[in-house]
């Protein structure tokens, strides 16, 4: 019995330990941010991402906290251009993709989920009123939580050698 208890104990370690190592190389990195910025009024979005990889689409839901299943907002399909596919792109606007749904206010907190051509994906959280207060270092300066970033040091936070997963 006690052979058991100490199995059953070896075993459930185990798997506790390779479930929070597979965080480390599998999907998307912990707190990566995306990077935002206005241009001309219009919301731009820096998307964190690897080479290879190709921006699909965007959907916007309503949210200020939580997991981004707040009502739909609006949403993006088919890049217009190289810039869209590679992850900088304008959300609530038809600029950047062919499809879009019709185009409303956007509240103080959006969430912004990308999808990506191989399934991949993540949400990132846009608060707005901060975007609005932001004054840029330079021409390539995006808002970040984590205080301004380039574009590579958007890009620099996915450890590009990792496999991504699709957004839940």
């Amino acid at each position: 019995m006690r052979s058991t208890a100490r199995r059953l104990t070896a075993l459930c370690a185990a798997v506790g330990g390779v479930l929070s190592l597979s965080g480390c190389f599998m999907g998307d990195p912990r707190g990566a941010v995306f990077g935002y910025r206005l241009v001309d009024g219009v919301v731009e979005v820096a998307y964190p991402m690897c080479p290879g990889h190709d921006v699909t689409g965007v959907e916007l839901r309503r949210g200020t906290s939580g997991n981004g299943e707040g009502p739909f907002l609006w949403s993006g399909k088919g890049p217009r251009s190289e810039a869209v596919r590679h992850g900088v792109f304008t959300i609530d606007a038809p600029t950047s993709f062919t499809t879009t749904t019709d185009a409303h206010p956007l509240p103080w907190g959006v969430y912004v989920e990308v999808t990506e051509a191989d399934g991949g994906g993540m949400t990132g959280f846009l608060d707005l009123p901060k975007v609005r207060a932001f004054h840029p270092t330079g021409p390539d300066s995006w808002f970040t939580e984590d205080g301004p970033r380039t574009r590579a040091e958007v890009d620099a936070q996915m450890g590009c050698n990792r496999p991504r997963t699709p957004p839940s």
